[in-house]
């Protein structure tokens, strides 16, 4: 009889985990498998092509004729060569693909350390679907910071256990860390959560100058500490730059993610004041991500990762396996309601990430919905190749959220006034930029300074009200040459 009900619970437990895994399958295919539409992308596959050829990040800027030979420092090298050795191979499709394969690295991890802790499965689809769901926002985005997020991931079910590391544990960790240093600027995280959980572990407090010392194994050296503060201080870069500021709370586009965190965060203190005990490490590691998610809502997925670990801890060793025996049926309709909202939202809409408020009425926002390749409407394709056919010569001022997709289509044949990368141009040139914008004797001093043959620009922005480069319109000195509803190209008339 004792037996019997063993099986029967090892049966229950399968059933469970399998459920588990389609449903968290589903929501990852609803969030990652998606057309390519940031961007940044586009320069970073062009970075990737010249890293490929000659071997190194070039260190200087190769892609902008107005800062070309400045210092750049890209800390996401390897990154950039992955995305480019994909393009290549597979095209946009193959990028797609990629953006689902990173999802479900990031799923298995969280699985695997709610498993860990005791969390049942139940729970675990529960906390997974929130933490995927909530992050949206920027997991639809393939940018090198997805690997922050899945090693960030990776440092917290490996150090956040009982017993010591291992030496296969200490060994993947110091790798990780110096994949991170080459993937993306956040890398300085791997040494924080070793050194918060040295609170519960003193002897790892050893292990952090290792890590520390493991990161300067990238091209730039020191630079892997010092980058990331110089850009976090830089004010002007911030301000221009949306996913640097805070999510919107009470008005505007009001952020799922922020107040998904909200909620999270009262459920757990709820639960440690009802438990009496708290995984003190975690608690701080989650303080000090929920302060950086509401500073910049681009570090939001980190605070909800830690969150959902936090939850797990309180959550877990308290009959959940259990529980799954009288809530059997409950978690097969839980199951199937994600698979069949994942499935509908894939082929109707996209996951949603907040709700914009326009006089007096309350849209969703919605991510992008799934498919694979570029989400071509949010780019000016046909200008760019008229540039190409038409033989467009001299130097161009163009919009800065196209200069990536610029980059990729017309470099090296011509390079862009401005791209994102902010930290390239720097905090005055940006500031000019900005002002250029609104102020036609700036704008006129910049065309006689960089030798400006023509502007390219999206024209939603030109002729929103209040919208920049007004002057253009009705100028004897500039013509308008293309027009279509992603671009306009006005031309220099010779004076």
């Amino acid at each position: 009889m004792v037996s019997r009900g063993m099986d029967n619970g090892r049966r229950i437990s399968l059933i469970s985990w399998t459920l588990v895994s389609i449903s968290t399958f589903s929501v990852v295919a609803f969030i990652f498998l998606h057309p390519v539409g940031n961007s940044d992308i586009f320069w970073q596959i062009k970075a990737g092509e010249y890293i490929g050829q000659n071997g190194l990040p070039p260190g200087k800027d190769i892609f902008s004729y107005v800062v070309q030979g400045s210092a750049w420092i890209d800390l996401q090298w390897l990154t950039e060569l992955l995305f480019f050795s994909v393009e290549r191979v597979g095209g946009f499709v193959g990028l797609s693909v990629l953006s689902t394969a990173l999802g479900l690295v990031l799923l298995l991890l969280l699985l695997v350390g709610l498993k860990r802790m005791g969390v049942s499965a139940f729970r675990s689809l529960i906390l997974i679907t929130l933490i995927l769901m909530f992050s949206s926002f920027r997991l639809q985005l393939l940018r090198p910071e997805l690997f922050c997020f899945i090693f960030f991931a990776a440092f917290l079910v490996t150090i956040d256990k009982r017993g010591k590391l291992t030496r296969s544990e200490i060994v993947s960790l110091i790798l990780i860390q110096i994949l991170w240093s080459n993937m993306h600027a956040s890398a300085l995280l791997g040494p924080l959560i070793v050194l918060i959980f040295s609170i519960r572990k003193p002897k790892l407090l050893y292990f952090v100058p290792v890590l520390m010392v493991s990161m300067m194994l990238n091209p730039f050296g020191f630079q892997v500490y010092l980058y990331p503060l110089n850009h976090i201080l830089s004010d002007r870069m911030l301000a221009i730059t949306s996913d640097w500021s805070g999510p919107n709370m009470f008005h505007g586009e009001i952020s799922f993610a922020a107040w998904g965190a909200v909620v999270l965060a009262a459920v757990s203190g709820i639960m440690i004041f009802v438990k009496k005990r708290v995984n003190l490490p975690a608690l701080i590691l989650t303080i000090i991500t929920l302060g950086a998610g509401f500073w910049a809502a681009r570090f939001m997925p980190l605070s909800l990762i830690s969150l959902g670990w936090l939850l797990g801890d309180l959550v877990s060793g308290s009959k959940g396996e259990a529980l799954c025996c009288g809530l059997r049926r409950g978690l097969v309709v839980a199951s199937a309601l994600v698979i069949t909202m994942s499935i509908a939202g894939s082929i109707f809409a996209g996951p949603p990430t907040g709700l914009r408020i326009m006089d007096g009425k309350y849209l969703f926002v919605l991510g992008r919905k799934a498919g694979v390749g570029i989400a071509k409407e949010d780019f000016p394709e046909r200008a760019a190749i008229f540039i190409k056919a038409m033989g467009l010569n001299g130097n161009m001022f163009n919009d800065m959220a196209y200069g990536g997709y610029l980059i990729y289509m017309l470099w090296p044949s011509q390079k862009v006034f401005i791209d994102t990368r902010t930290q390239v141009y720097g905090d005055l040139f940006i500031s000019n930029y900005s002002n250029t914008l609104f102020d036609e004797q700036i704008f006129n001093n910049f065309v006689k300074a960089q030798d400006i043959s023509y502007v390219i620009y999206d024209p939603r922005q030109l002729n929103a009200p209040g919208g920049p480069l007004k002057f253009l319109l009705n100028n004897d000195r500039w013509k308008l040459f293309f027009s279509s509803d992603k671009a306009v190209i006005f031309i220099r008339l010779d004076d």
